[in-house]
């Protein structure tokens, strides 16, 4: 029998009042394989305009925190925030055989273009909490059968 792969492997944690809890956290092969996307991306589309590659770098992290932005799982989020900025820097580094991206200069370009920090987006207790929000017709009185 095979079991489907777990997305947020569940895990004891402390919650910040010290109650224990169980948190999940993303599973490395997701960390590696939304890191590999973003390293190739970055690979193909280093010669574009800086505010175009900063754009599209802002989308695919706010979309990886809306996947992944759940309770518990901040540390991982961070961890992908930093490797973006680095995998970025290497990239624009890459540009230019006479100038080189050195971290003085991207600390310089990560101020006029800030990439989003991590946040969490998803709280288990507010979903099981509001379970009506997920149905598509919740608060209508005349549903469609």
């Amino acid at each position: 029998m095979k079991f489907p792969r777990v997305t947020h492997p569940y895990h004891w944690g402390r919650s910040r009042k010290g109650w224990r809890t169980i948190k999940q956290k993303t599973s490395s092969k997701g960390f590696t394989r939304a890191l590999k996307k973003v390293y190739e991306w970055c690979k193909t589309h280093r010669h574009m305009k800086i505010r175009e590659q900063y754009k599209a770098l802002s989308l695919k992290l706010l979309g990886h925190y809306g996947f992944y932005g759940i309770i518990g799982n901040f540390v991982a989020l961070n961890r992908f925030y930093e490797e973006v900025k680095r995998v970025w820097q290497k990239w624009l580094n890459r540009r230019s055989q006479r100038q080189t991206m050195r971290w003085e200069r991207m600390g310089k370009l990560l101020k006029q273009y800030p990439l989003p920090r991590p946040r969490i987006v998803h709280s288990a207790t507010s979903r099981a909490a509001r379970p009506s929000f997920e149905e598509p017709d919740a608060g209508n009185r005349h549903v469609r059968i």
